[in-house]
């Protein structure tokens, strides 16, 4: 199944048999994701990881979960996403969102995101960047790290910021500073919802960026901001993939994902995961210590 150093995408009948498969209640409870249940499964194509669980209305887990629970990063799996058990919640998904999602979790994770919807449909998108779009992103970012550390300072140089108190006044600091980078290379800020905006359809919820920045001059034409302050470490995949997948569908981008520090606080090594979108689709990490 593999080619190169990339799974080849599975096909419709190895998907239904996979999802077929009997799974049992994980051992552990990763994340507080309560009902979980996997299994690895020996197929003809090889040995196969699935996992199903539900939808949590308040947070996206189900990547960062598969990925904890796969007993080895080298075996593909099979994540089922099962509907929330909030009965009135209906699967509204903006057009090419899916598509976008499967093939960025594919491409970069080696794991097939399939929805238990009745269809099951697996149709991943081709998310990976050309050289050229890949080296604008990473330069944008970096000027973008370059200015947040500026404006920021540090605990040895003197600390710029008012220490934020909590995670918005974190994304409100963060937010200032890309709008600063973004503005004069011809990127505008979109607030509202829809195809462009901050706020987009997700699984069966409701999902939000921390900033949404869009041109009409760039080959990264849209840029997704999530910002964090001492927060999600266990689970820094589902939320990254959501927006990739959300500016993905809108024509294309990528996202950057601000990790806040407080001064004493040492940021944890960058997972598996995290390393794999960074190498593989449009994502960057980027670490401000205060």
């Amino acid at each position: 199944m593999n080619h190169g150093n990339r799974l080849d995408v599975p096909s419709p009948d190895v998907i239904a048999m996979l999802a077929q498969s009997e799974v049992v209640p994980a051992t552990n409870k990763p994340l507080g994701m309560m009902d979980v249940r996997c299994a690895t499964v020996r197929h003809p194509t090889g040995e196969w990881f699935v996992c199903s669980a539900p939808q949590d209305a308040g947070r996206a887990r189900l990547l960062d979960v598969a990925m904890l629970l796969r007993p080895r990063q080298d075996v593909p799996c099979l994540a089922i996403l099962k509907p929330p058990t909030e009965s009135d919640r209906v699967l509204e998904l903006t057009n090419g969102y899916l598509a976008a999602y499967q093939g960025a979790a594919w491409a970069a994770l080696g794991i097939a995101v399939i929805l238990d919807d009745g269809k099951r449909a697996f149709e991943p998108a081709p998310v990976v960047p050309t050289p050229e779009a890949r080296a604008r992103f990473n330069l944008l970012v970096d000027e973008i790290h370059t200015e947040l550390r500026a404006d920021a300072g540090t605990a040895e140089q003197g600390t710029r910021w008012l220490l934020p108190e909590d995670s918005r006044e974190a994304e409100a600091l963060v937010r200032l500073t890309m709008h600063h980078v973004l503005r004069p290379r011809g990127y505008l800020r979109k607030v509202d919802g829809g195809a462009l905006g901050k706020t987009y359809k997700g699984f069966w919820r409701g999902a939000e960026a921390d900033g949404v920045w869009t041109s009409d001059k760039s080959d990264v034409p849209h840029l997704a901001l999530e910002s964090k302050l001492n927060e999600d470490v266990e689970a820094p995949l589902c939320q990254i993939v959501d927006h990739l997948a959300h500016v993905t569908a809108a024509g294309g981008g990528g996202v950057v994902c601000v990790r806040v520090h407080l001064p004493g606080r040492v940021p944890r090594e960058r997972t598996v995961g995290m390393k794999r979108l960074e190498e593989t689709v449009l994502v960057r990490y980027l670490d401000i210590c205060l």
